[in-house]
């Protein structure tokens, strides 16, 4: 049985299990009926009885992972920022929520770049474990290879390219000419097979979050293969910290979508069958309302929010036996680059000036095949395996599940095509894109977002 929030008596009787963090950077589950709890949502789902949340599963495929403490799971949920969760001896929880967010000390600031950028230099990894830096050569890891040589680190440098040709794409290309610019030592890491890693994924983030991944287990596993253990420097949500999404005034629920971030990593709400058109949004709306009206909460919301998906890229290194640490979770990091001046922070302007003064931001980089086109790549070499219409036509129309089949299980000549040109230098790229449709990344999303579940579905019909 779970008990309101902030129910001091059963919490004052009972022990504290475990207490989430200020963004909620390591989701931790319960049962509120079982009282089963733990940091896989596994530990939290009685398997004898598995029974659909018909609003948490709507959430789940609106937004592309869990939401508003709920899950697909009825009775599954997971603890949000400031929360606290207590179990007593007869399995009875409760959750309490912590008094003091410490973004309300930061409501009136206005940050100077100077003092955000001193913060950020100040800011070392504890661990004395080797440095691995993810290099993407974006802007995020460009800022965490400047820290690390101002503190006497030179990482190890990893890169994979988003391209189909990964050694021609552009993050490739720029990650290279860092490295080799700051003299640290730096290695491509080709993915070629992450379809593989469906099994791998379920059994570890199960029906919580979509499988997109899955291209970081297959990093991290080959990483594993070339070094025993290292610290992973990660740049995890520093990009939206630093300017890289707008505000706006939330009029609706739906909007609430928007704060979600889904990078269209999800199923269109016309495609579900009536028995899961319920959701939370209109609750949480009612809630966070007024919150959001304020651009400094509805910036912590959105990353607070998506940060159930976003913990893999901790959780991911951690499980092929890294330590992971990163400077854009600590709170006056955070909150600093949050409140410099909105000029400031349109475009990172901010960050551009500071890279392109040390020298990182340079207009003699060569450039890469600038083409996102790793996904249907992979898709390509490796389709997918069916959707069962039997277990999701229960809550999606069939129709849709067969669309989605038609262009995941073999790639669509039309999208080959696309691929090849887009792939190609000078011309051919613009005649490629006379081809591009959004159909196929539009099946892959849904099928990403649906596989979980269909495996939750098959286990609980055994």
């Amino acid at each position: 049985m779970e008990a309101d929030i902030g129910e001091s008596g059963l919490a004052d009787q009972s022990p504290l299990v475990f207490a989430s963090d200020w963004l909620g950077s390591e989701p931790y589950f319960y049962n509120a009926l079982t009282g089963c709890h733990g940091r896989s949502i596994w530990d939290a789902i009685d398997l004898s009885n598995i029974e659909i949340d018909t609003a948490g599963l709507g959430d789940y495929l609106r937004f592309g992972y869990s939401v508003f403490g709920a899950t697909p799971i009825k009775n599954v949920k997971f603890l949000r920022p400031n929360q606290e969760l207590y179990v007593n001896k007869n399995s009875n929880t409760v959750i309490q929520q912590n008094k003091r967010d410490v973004v309300s000390d930061w409501q009136e600031t206005v940050t100077s770049t100077e003092n955000a950028i001193d913060l950020f230099y100040q800011w070392h990894p504890a661990s004395s474990e080797t440095r691995i830096l993810p290099l993407s050569g974006g802007l995020d890891s460009r800022m965490l290879l400047l820290n690390l040589l101002s503190n006497g680190d030179k990482p190890r440098c990893f890169t994979y390219g988003t391209s189909q040709r990964q050694v021609d794409s552009n993050e490739v290309s720029t990650a290279r000419q860092v490295a080799e610019q700051a003299d640290c030592e730096w290695s491509l890491v080709l993915l070629d097979s992450y379809h593989s890693e469906i099994d791998w994924w379920f059994e570890h983030f199960g029906p919580s979050v979509h499988l997109h991944g899955m291209y970081q287990v297959e990093f991290y596993r080959k990483l594993s293969s070339l070094l025993k253990g290292g610290l992973v420097v990660s740049g995890i949500v520093g990009d939206l910290w630093a300017g890289s999404i707008s505000t706006f005034q939330p009029k609706s629920p739906h909007d609430l979508l928007a704060m979600g971030l889904t990078r269209g990593i999800s199923v269109s709400e016309d495609t579900f069958l009536r028995n899961i058109r319920d959701s939370n949004m209109e609750r949480e709306f009612s809630e966070v309302r007024g919150m959001l009206a304020d651009p400094l909460q509805q910036i912590v919301y959105l990353i607070r929010t998506k940060m159930m998906l976003l913990s893999y890229m901790r959780e991911v290194p951690k499980l092929f036996g890294f330590e992971v640490e990163s400077p854009f979770l600590d709170p006056d990091i955070a909150l600093s680059f949050s409140t410099i001046k909105q000029t400031d922070r349109d475009d990172r302007n901010w960050q551009r000036r500071h890279l392109r003064a040390a020298g990182y931001l340079k207009d003699s980089y060569n450039i890469g095949n600038s083409a996102v086109t790793m996904d249907l790549g992979q898709l390509a070499r490796q389709g997918l395996h069916p959707l069962d219409e039997s277990l999701l036509g229960k809550y999606i129309q069939p129709a849709f599940l067969r669309w989605v089949n038609s262009r995941v299980i073999q790639l669509p000549y039309r999208d080959r095509a696309w691929l090849f040109l887009t792939e190609q230098r000078r011309v051919l790229p613009s005649i490629g894109n006379l081809l591009r449709t959004n159909s196929t990344t539009k099946a892959y999303s849904a099928y990403m977002c649906l596989k979980p579940i269909e495996n939750l579905l098959r286990i609980a019909s055994q």
